[in-house]
């Protein structure tokens, strides 16, 4: 088990917050506060992946260590198949639309250059850890399985929700508070539930 259990509040992370970056794909619109100590790294969809984990591996070298790596982009979600009604339901758990890539169960190994670099990643997107393997064959569309793998390939404690997600853009993009369930994924594979004010983005 990490050493880092506390539920994200600035305060609670005064010291590590120094090291703390916002991967902010432009698909969800808006911007950021300027935080203290916080560097909000913004993409647009015509980056790659590779390149974008290159960037980020080369921060945190720099900084000796993110202790916090936050992934601000919609989730990727399908049609269901079983779904006949008029207007047929979606769900998650496909990936995470970040950088023109997407990170999914095929593309998570990119991640691997963060390995070691990263303690905690926090992922605000849209049902990113919901299992909806159910609807399709083998585990695609398996949120937690991506979950779990990402811990894998960064060594890093994973927390997402398995639900809808909403933010609000007035002045700047705002998060107050997560819908559905919280959990945090460990690289042991345990999974540890959350409150819903844990975890803060601003």
């Amino acid at each position: 088990m990490r050493s880092m259990r506390t539920n994200g509040t600035n305060n609670d992370m005064e010291d590590d917050i120094r090291r703390r970056v916002i991967w902010h794909d432009m698909g969800v619109a808006g911007s950021l506060p300027l935080q203290d100590g916080v560097c909000n790294y913004v993409v647009d969809g015509t980056q790659s992946l590779v390149s974008c984990v290159a960037w980020l591996e080369q921060y945190a070298v720099s900084v000796g260590g993110l202790d916090r790596l936050d992934i601000l982009c919609h989730g990727n979600g399908w049609y269901r198949d079983d779904d006949t009604s008029e207007d047929p339901a979606t769900v998650g758990g496909f990936g995470l639309c970040i950088t023109g890539n997407y990170i999914t169960l095929a593309t998570v190994n990119c991640l691997e250059p963060l390995k070691g670099l990263v303690t905690t990643i926090v992922i605000y997107s849209c049902q990113a850890a919901r299992n909806s393997a159910g609807f399709t064959p083998n585990l695609l569309g398996n949120g937690r399985e991506l979950m779990y793998r990402i811990g894998q390939h960064t060594g890093a404690y994973v927390l997402a929700s398995d639900y809808d997600q909403t933010y609000y853009n007035d002045s700047y993009i705002e998060f107050r508070k997560w819908e559905g369930n919280l959990n945090g994924f460990d690289t042991d594979g345990s999974v540890t539930p959350w409150g819903l004010n844990d975890w803060p983005l601003t």
